[in-house]
C-alpha cells in the first residue's frame, strides 16, 4: 500500500536565493567583469611628472615634453626631455628639472639663463603666495577685485620672485663658451657639444637647488607681510 504526502509541494520544497542577493550577486559579477576589461583594454601607465615642465608659461602644468611641445606633428624622440630644443631665437637646453635658454641679443651678443623648473621642489604656499603677486601685478583689474590698495601693489613690484639659477662667472664663461661652439658646430659635431652642455647644466641644477628654493621662500615670505590671507587665495585664483 503506497503512501501519498499529503503536501505535495514539500517533496519539491528546495534552497531559494533571496531575489535581492541574486540581483546584488549579478551586479557586483558585472562590476567585476567590467574592470578586468578596462584594465586590459583601456588602461595606461601613470604619468611620471618629473619629465615635464611645470614651471613655465603661468606655472600651469604641460602634459608634454619640451622637445615636442612646439611641433605637435613631431614623433616621440629617445630621452625625451632631455638634449636641445632649437627656437627661432635661440635654444634650451633641457634635463629633467633644469633648464638653460640662450637666446641672442641683439646680432651677435648671446645670453643665458638657468631655470629650475620642478614645481614639487618648492612648498605649495609659496607658490601659491607667488601666483597672488603675479595676478596682482600683470592682471587688469585682479588688484581691484582683491582689494589691493596702491601702497600693497607698489611694494608687491619691489619684490622679485627668482627662479633663475645665479652662475659664478665660471659657470657662466663655461657656458657660453658651449653654446657658441654649439651655433657654429657642423652637424656631425653638435651632438658632442649637446652632452657638454648637458652634463654642465645636470652640474649646476645639482648644487643649485637649496639656494634657489631658499630664496623663492624668502620673497613668499615677503609678500605674505603684505597680502592678507583673504587677498592671496583670491589673487591665486585669478585668470587671465
Amino acid at each position: 500500500m503506497s503512501t501519498v504526502a499529503s503536501n505535495p509541494s514539500e517533496s519539491r520544497r528546495g534552497f531559494k536565493i533571496p531575489m535581492p542577493v541574486f540581483m546584488a550577486f549579478i551586479a557586483l559579477f558585472a562590476i567585476a567583469a567590467g574592470w578586468y576589461v578596462y584594465k586590459k583594454v583601456f588602461d595606461v601607465p601613470p604619468v611620471d611628472l618629473t619629465q615635464y615642465d611645470i614651471g613655465g608659461g603661468g606655472q600651469r602644468t604641460r602634459m608634454f615634453n619640451r622637445p615636442n611641445q612646439n611641433n605637435p606633428n613631431q614623433k616621440p624622440v629617445a630621452n625625451a626631455g632631455i638634449g636641445v630644443l632649437k627656437r627661432n631665437d635661440g635654444f634650451d637646453v633641457q634635463i629633467p628639472g633644469a633648464r638653460a635658454r640662450f637666446w641672442n641679443e641683439g646680432d651677435t651678443n648671446l645670453r643665458v639663463t638657468v631655470r629650475l623648473m620642478n614645481n614639487n621642489l618648492f612648498p605649495q604656499a609659496d607658490q601659491q603666495a607667488a601666483a597672488a603677486r603675479w595676478a596682482a601685478v600683470n592682471v587688469r583689474d585682479a588688484a581691484k577685485k582683491a582689494n589691493v590698495t596702491d601702497e600693497q601693489l607698489a611694494k608687491l613690484k619691489n619684490i622679485g620672485v627668482p627662479r633663475e639659477v645665479p652662475l659664478t662667472e665660471d659657470q657662466l664663461r663655461k657656458f657660453m663658451s658651449a653654446g657658441e661652439r654649439y651655433k657654429t658646430a657642423a652637424d656631425d659635431q653638435k651632438p658632442a657639444v649637446e652632452s657638454e652642455l648637458t652634463e654642465l647644466l645636470r652640474s649646476v641644477a645639482s648644487t643649485a637647488e637649496a639656494p634657489t628654493i631658499a630664496a623663492y621662500h624668502n620673497s613668499a615670505q615677503a609678500i605674505r607681510q603684505v597680502l592678507d590671507a583673504t587677498q592671496i587665495n583670491t589673487l591665486r585664483n585669478t585668470r587671465n
